[in-house]
């Protein structure tokens, strides 16, 4: 064999390794992209579960303390009416300046 034909034999064994060497790497670059996009959803759907028990918390905490506060002005109507007059006075003066 002479070194030509050696040498482009070399060449043609390069050549494919590298097509094979782009190969996997664009495979690998692809299951990055996929795992990453897994774990970014996850963590989005893990967030959004966050959410919504803040907001069913804060939901349930508002109803309570709504309830107990319509009970308390049952219980004690005349505090109640001087206190939202006491409101309404400190208001309208912050508001008239």
């Amino acid at each position: 064999m002479s070194a030509s034909t050696t040498l482009d034999a070399d060449i043609a064994a390069i050549r494919g390794e590298f097509a094979t060497l782009q190969q996997n790497i664009s495979s690998l670059v692809d299951e990055i992209k996929r795992g990453a996009a897994h774990r970014a959803q996850g963590a989005a759907d893990q967030i959004n579960g966050a959410a919504h028990g803040l907001f069913d918390d804060a939901s349930d905490q508002g109803e309570r303390t709504a309830k107990a506060l319509g009970q308390w002005v049952k219980d004690q109507p005349v505090a109640a009416v001087l206190i939202a007059l006491g409101i309404g006075y400190v208001g309208a003066r912050v508001f008239l300046r």
